[in-house]
């Protein structure tokens, strides 16, 4: 069973306006703190190329739980991720995660190993618990399969199941996290609040969206629908205390959700995107 324990606290929404409803700056990094305290078990994903990170990387007492995704160019060598450590003051975290696939996979298999093996000396080292990449595009997972890798993050949620049709060419000790699973906070508002943005979204999710009326309903849903395809750890972005909670409360609830998802999963990519709506 997926509870609230399998929650990773995502910070993209941090002192930010990313997500399509949000337009103001997310959830204040006060507020965040307040809920990172409390539970303190709880991994949190940030990225060097996020707004917060300087904000939260002042407190050492998460360092040891921070899920860390930087762009290639910037951790392709020990040399540079041991001064980014230095910069910040940090001992250890628990993942280092390569940002853009895409462009690790351009690179030569000679630098590609190079890089992986970076990754295994530092933690050997005791720098880094695990290690990763963050998929973008589902393609990439088939040209990783051989790659030693302790985590990988992917999208998924009501439209998409287009990464999780290609996990099973993953070595089955990799750890597979989600992400977007409330399509960028759209499942968590209320109908009305998505009026202005109607007739961009595709037709499918507004479907799903009346079937399911409640935000409570739909976070159910989604829970479920991770545990039919046996993913144990998500990354939840939320714009305020009250979401967050809400977002714990329901995946707390033992009911099951009755469903057929695959009504709703979308083929085109170029839809499954939010930005493209």
């Amino acid at each position: 069973m997926i509870n609230s324990s399998n929650v990773i606290l995502g910070t993209a929404q941090l002192e930010s306006n990313y997500g399509i409803l949000n337009s103001a700056n997310g959830i204040s990094i006060k507020n965040f703190k307040k809920i990172y305290l409390i539970e303190k078990k709880k991994i949190i994903e940030t990225s060097l190329e996020y707004r917060c990170f300087n904000l939260l990387i002042k407190d050492r007492r998460i360092h040891n739980r921070i899920i860390l995704k930087a762009p290639i160019k910037k951790i392709d060598t020990i040399e540079k991720i041991k001064k980014i450590f230095l910069k910040y003051n940090i001992k250890k975290i628990y993942c280092l995660m390569i940002h853009d696939l895409n462009k690790f996979l351009k690179l030569d298999k000679l630098k590609k190993k190079k890089i992986i093996n970076n990754f295994k000396i530092l933690k050997n080292e005791k720098y880094l618990q695990k290690f990763g990449f963050s998929c973008v595009y589902p393609n990439e997972i088939k040209k990783i399969k051989k790659i030693n890798i302790d985590i990988l993050q992917i999208p998924f949620n009501v439209l998409d199941n287009n990464y999780v049709k290609n996990i099973k060419f993953l070595n089955k000790n990799v750890e597979i996290h989600a992400r977007s699973l409330f399509l960028q906070g759209l499942l968590l508002s209320e109908n009305d609040q998505i009026k202005k943005i109607i007739k961009k979204i595709p037709k499918k999710l507004i479907l799903f969206k009346k079937k399911y009326q409640s935000v409570e309903e739909r976070i159910l849903v989604c829970r479920e629908l991770l545990l039919k395809n046996k993913i144990k750890n998500v990354v939840i972005g939320f714009l305020n205390m009250d979401q967050y909670n809400q977002i714990s409360r329901s995946f707390n609830i033992k009911t099951k959700t009755k469903m057929r998802l695959n009504n709703y999963f979308l083929d085109r990519s170029k839809l499954i995107e939010p930005y493209n709506w």
